[in-house]
């Protein structure tokens, strides 16, 4: 087996891996109602499925059709390319550890559920939003994998989507949990654990 062959086989094994465990945080989401939110919130939901349409095929391409992109090769060492099969890994751990403490206040758009808490459990005790540093690791861990700009710049669109993201979501906690809100900010960093 190739260098190559095997680092197509990972990237697409790290996509259905993360696939898996969305599926599964959006099962429990969807069954508390969450198509309503869709609903409401069109264009964000929009935009996240075309955005991971658009991931998820990178990945594909490169995985199963590669002559197709092969012009964009990187040609990283090797050693980078294990680093980024690490951050896939560990992105993944992050992302199901995150889901699990997150548990039913999970929604893929942006809303605040009737029974919503407040969750400072977990990952969530020491970074606000766990899940976009896991997005951020695994975009990173794609463009190494891979070694392809093409796919790069389509996982790129991750940095873009949490930039207009994060400080929306941020207001809508605010508006709903007011000055316990506000202390949790103090005590958490955004996407990586405040240095104290």
């Amino acid at each position: 087996m190739t260098n190559e062959l095997t680092f197509r086989i990972i990237a697409v094994g790290l996509l259905v891996c993360m696939k898996l465990i969305r599926s599964r945080t959006q099962k429990i989401s969807d069954s508390t109602g969450n198509r309503e939110a869709y609903k409401r919130n069109r264009i964000d939901s929009l935009l996240l499925y075309s955005m991971g349409i658009l991931w998820s095929a990178s990945v594909v391409v490169y995985g199963l059709a590669p002559q197709w992109i092969e012009w964009a090769s990187l040609n990283l060492p090797a050693w980078l390319r294990w680093t980024g099969v690490g951050f896939g890994i560990a992105s993944l751990a992050l992302l199901a550890w995150s889901d699990h403490h997150l548990g039913k206040n999970f929604s893929a758009t942006l809303r605040v559920r009737d029974s919503h808490t407040l969750v400072e459990s977990g990952p969530y005790r020491r970074i606000r939003h766990p899940i976009y540093t896991s997005g951020t690791l695994f975009a990173i861990a794609m463009w190494l994998v891979t070694s392809n700009w093409v796919v790069g710049l389509c996982w790129s669109g991750v940095f873009i989507l949490y930039a207009q993201r994060i400080p929306r979501e941020e207001a809508m906690m605010l508006e709903e949990f007011g000055e316990s809100y506000r202390d949790y900010m103090s005590r958490t960093g955004r996407l990586m654990p405040k240095i104290r």
